[in-house]
């Protein structure tokens, strides 16, 4: 292993924002809709030990998850890829992922709590099912300074 922890560390994680929109032009490419489709896009900030890490802008078909609402979503028992599968029978199966250095927005300072300009990273996911259909695109900003970034995508997860 790469000499991690054993025991890592769960983020608790908070909704900050639950929508119905219309796909972009580049959440429709990446999640094969035509622009404009009906998307739910979700705002969720984690935290670990008290402090805000993360801040996820998930994106998914409203079709494909047709059913979907914030109570579902928020009083979901366990992880949001879980969710898909036990409540829709979508199964990620794997994740393409591209990363790269960025600079704070007011977003991140706002929700990370970091200065103007912090460096921090951005994690582009894909998240795929059978036949390579995407199901889920989520964009990660990453407050690294005092944590590690680790994937380790499963099909379990």
């Amino acid at each position: 292993h790469l000499g991690l922890r054993a025991e890592p560390e769960f983020p608790q994680v908070q909704c900050l924002s639950f929508e119905r929109q219309r796909a972009d032009e580049s959440s429709a490419a990446a999640l094969r809709l035509r622009e404009g489709a009906p998307v739910f896009v979700i705002h969720n900030r984690l935290s670990l030990s008290g402090r805000p890490v993360v801040l996820d802008r998930i994106v998914i078909s409203a079709s494909l998850f047709k059913g979907m609402t914030e109570k579902r979503f928020l009083e979901r028992e366990s992880t949001i890829y879980n969710l898909y599968q036990t409540d829709f029978g979508i199964t990620v199966l794997h994740a393409q992922e591209r990363t790269r250095a960025i600079l704070a927005t007011r977003d991140a300072m706002r929700h990370l709590g970091v200065a103007s300009g912090a460096p921090l990273l951005e994690v582009q996911r894909l998240a795929l099912s059978f036949g390579e259909r995407p199901v889920e695109l989520r964009t990660s900003v990453i407050a690294s300074q005092r944590h590690d970034y680790v994937s380790d995508l499963t099909r379990n997860e």
